[in-house]
């Protein structure tokens, strides 16, 4: 099956950067569209609001600098598909990471979802509130978990 429309989650990990480099390198082959997604975790700082950890102005503040690194990760992830020659089309989206995620996949037509791999699992907590766990679970398109290899990092320096 070939694969027209890709969507790609972002995010500040290590997973989610081998992950880049593989999509942009299946869009490239695959001709196909390449579009991202980046949510920031409004809901986290919701939370930790309700129980007063953070005053208001740190909200604010935290709210900030997570829509500055946002748009950082983004920046990066555009730079090396350009540098292979393909159009990243990238959204920042806020609030509920893995509910995003999905409605993105679906809004856009999207056919193929590609994440960073899973990390280990220490509770069964963990496995149901780790978004990339519940993005994989509940994605109603096909979705490719990339590994965290080093082969993917020289295969994309390669090609």
């Amino acid at each position: 099956m070939a694969f027209s429309r890709i969507l790609l989650y972002i995010d500040s990990t290590e997973a989610s950067a081998n992950a880049a480099l593989y999509a942009i390198l299946l869009a490239r082959d695959l001709k196909a569209r390449l579009d991202g997604v980046y949510v920031i975790n409004t809901k986290a700082i919701t939370e930790l609001g309700h129980v007063g950890i953070f005053v208001q102005e740190e909200k604010d503040l935290i709210a900030s600098d997570m829509e500055t690194d946002a748009l950082r990760y983004i920046d990066n992830v555009e730079k090396l598909a350009r540098s292979k020659g393909v159009e990243l089309h990238a959204t920042i989206l806020k609030g509920n990471v893995s509910a995003l995620v999905v409605e993105q996949a679906r809004k856009l037509g999207s056919e193929l979802l590609v994440l960073g791999g899973l990390r280990d699992i220490r509770s069964r907590r963990e496995e149901l509130s780790e978004d990339s766990n519940r993005i994989a679970r509940t994605a109603t398109c096909p979705v490719l978990l990339v590994s965290d290899d080093d082969d993917v990092w020289q295969d994309f320096e390669e090609r």
